[in-house]
């Protein structure tokens, strides 16, 4: 790496002395390489023989989570309590099955669907008011098998914390204004040391002070490993910590310090590891994990020309590989395989306020190997429900959009315009209409604007990573295109938080609840999707539909106004300026916008301002209009 040092000088762990005794390092290497290989029990039973075999170990007869360690010089006046904070505790959490179909009684928790048998597992830290916790607060390890949820007491009640293990259905509980949890992994935890905020009180999310960045590391079983301190610069709260493969190398890294952290387990020694190339191009770390080698590291960085750079570390905090990708494009998507790629586009697009806007919208799909485009998708959007996420299948053979649902009433505008269809697209250009979520899984309408299930879009479909017959739909309700089968909870608290429900693999979908309140996306034009092939139209042509002999042409946007002309089903039209409205002094970005409605009474009826081929123009309803082409089936 062009002669590349590490940045800091090797530091033995000071903590691994607890309470005046001291681990062996063959203790600490024992239950590491046990706990890699994944068998915890194991890895703590080869830990407590070799600690009573060892004349500077403690007794064998100490109990786990029990011991108090004495004061370390230089970091706090007053012993601080360590991993004795953390307990065993069973009644910390609140557990429920449930088949598909019943409803969640509880209402904040984490939720996981077994989409082989639909059996639901539903889980709560116990305690808490009912809007003390939601899902963003809710977190699990990388497996999906440990959950762990921690409650600061700058919300306005007794501050709470634990972790649920669900191998053994056992539960853990400890003093979050004494400790914040750093690692949750199934083979070992990490905690920060936390002193009380002179302003928002002790163990308050804002404004977190560390005990000089005191860190406590111990098994999934609660057994001391070792204690090692960040340094006094690292005061802040939001780290981001992974082991490698083998369980013997920690990371961490966060908030705005490019150089992550590298603990050796084994050896109790913690430094800061080489740094990355061309530092002052990076713009913040997406992620660290294990890297491919057993005792590896790495992190995934942003770049400031939107490329991500992944680099990946040894033991010694040495770096071993820097690879770049090369960026795609702000919201581009690539297929599983890297052959296609989809790009978000839009034939007009004006605005005139916030959230005001009138947007024609595309879904391109091009080969990346010849960079050819093969067709867009008019009206087919990617961006629904929180944004732009997996919109591909497992398979690279088709891809998802959302657009307008031909089959909703269009004498009732609001229902067309809330009632989002799906379609999933094949890369040969067929579009299937994917179904409705069964009402029995979505709830009543009578709840709809907090319900997350019942709009469209709100309850998109996102694919599986490894399967591709499976989706969930609204992040609650998992869809088998292959057998047709729903599964998941029914009516109950909704709605739920912005977390990838495949995190663990096809096997289990995922999700938490409930959301406090994020914004969603949903275009401003949408019309039933069409295919486009070349030669592409550079304007908005649509044509009636849906109105039979007789679709209004108004003199201005409202029910009222007077009717310039009367247009049948197959006229074809093209979107216009309405000049006259710059003429009454309205200001617009982007130029006038074509997307308008003078109705008064809410909810507003839109229009479309378009000109008929002899040059006739008016404002047309949205709902009986279509791309001018073929229709989606």
């Amino acid at each position: 790496m062009g002669g590349k040092e590490p940045g800091g000088v090797p530091t033995r762990a000071s903590g691994i002395t607890l309470g005046g005794r001291r681990y062996s390092r063959r203790a600490v290497l024992a239950a590491g390489a046990a706990g890699a290989a994944g068998t915890v029990a194991a890895g703590i039973g080869a830990f407590a023989l070799l600690r009573g075999s060892d004349s500077d170990s403690p007794a064998a007869d100490s109990t786990p989570g029990s011991v108090t360690p004495g004061p370390s010089p230089g970091v706090t006046a007053d012993p601080h309590p360590g991993f004795a904070a953390v307990r065993f505790d069973d009644a910390a959490w609140n557990r429920l099955d449930l088949a598909t179909g019943e409803p969640i009684a509880f209402e904040h928790g984490a939720c996981f669907i077994d989409t082989k048998t639909g059996a639901i597992e539903v889980l709560q830290l116990a305690g808490l008011a009912a809007g003390a916790a939601h899902g963003g607060l809710y977190r699990t390890s990388g497996d999906g098998k440990l959950v762990a949820v921690e409650i600061g007491a700058e919300r306005g009640q007794e501050p709470a914390a634990g972790i649920y293990d669900r191998t053994n259905r056992r539960a853990f509980a400890w003093d979050p204004t004494v400790l914040r949890l750093h690692l949750l992994d199934r083979r070992m935890f990490v905690f920060g040391a936390l002193a009380s905020d002179p302003t928002y009180g002790p163990g308050a999310y804002a404004g977190n002070t560390y005990v000089a960045g005191r860190c406590y590391m111990t098994t999934a079983d609660l057994e001391p490993v070792g204690e090692f301190d960040l340094g006094p610069d690292i005061t802040e709260s939001a780290y981001r910590s992974a082991l490698s493969n083998d369980g013997r190398t920690l990371i961490m890294a966060g908030g705005t310090r490019f150089v992550p952290v590298i603990v050796n387990v084994e050896q109790a020694e913690m430094r800061e590891a080489e740094t990355p190339a061309e530092p002052s191009q990076l713009t913040s770390i997406g992620s660290v994990g294990p890297g491919g080698g057993s005792s590896t590291v790495s992190a995934v960085y942003f770049r400031q020309d939107d490329s991500r750079t992944r680099v990946t570390w040894d033991a010694d905090g040495k770096i071993i590989d820097e690879t770049t990708e090369t960026a795609v494009g702000e919201d581009a998507l690539l297929s599983p395989d890297g052959d296609w790629r989809l790009s978000p586009g839009t034939l007009r697009n004006r605005s005139w306020g916030i959230g005001d806007q009138e947007n024609w919208v595309y879904t391109e799909l091009s080969d990346t190997r010849s960079s050819a485009t093969a067709f867009r998708v008019l009206s087919g959007w990617l961006e629904y429900g929180l944004g732009i996420e997996r919109r591909w299948l497992a398979d690279s053979s088709a891809f998802l959009v959302t657009g307008a649902d031909a089959a909703a009433p269009v004498d009732d505008y609001v229902s067309w315009r809330t009632n989002r269809a799906y379609y999933l697209v094949s890369t040969e250009g067929r579009l299937e209409n994917l179904p409705a979520v069964p009402a029995t899984l979505t709830g009543s309408r009578d709840d709809a604007r907090s319900n997350w299930g019942y709009y469209a879009y709100f309850g998109g479909p996102e694919p599986a990573p490894d399967d591709p017959d499976l989706m969930v739909f609204g992040r609650r309700a998992v869809f088998n295109r292959r057998t047709g089968e729903w599964l998941g909870p029914g009516t109950g608290p909704s709605p739920f938080e912005q977390q990838d429900p495949w995190q663990f693999g096809s096997s289990e979908a995922f999700f938490t609840f409930p959301n406090i309140g994020h914004d969603y996306a949903s275009p401003g034009t949408i019309l039933p999707p069409v295919v486009d092939v070349a030669p592409f139209r550079d304007e908005v042509t649509l044509t009636v539909a849906r109105a039979g002999n007789c679709l209004n042409l108004r003199e201005r946007p409202a029910g009222g106004a007077e009717i310039v002309d009367c247009m049948p089903d197959g006229t074809r039209l093209t979107v216009a300026d309405p000049r006259y409205l710059l003429d009454q002094g309205w200001q617009f970005p982007d130029g006038p916008p074509a997307f308008w409605s003078d109705d008064v009474d809410g909810p507003r009826q839109m229009y479309v301002y378009v000109e008929q081929s002899d040059g006739e123009r008016g404002w047309a309803a949205i709902q009986y209009l279509d791309w001018a082409g073929e229709s989606a089936t």
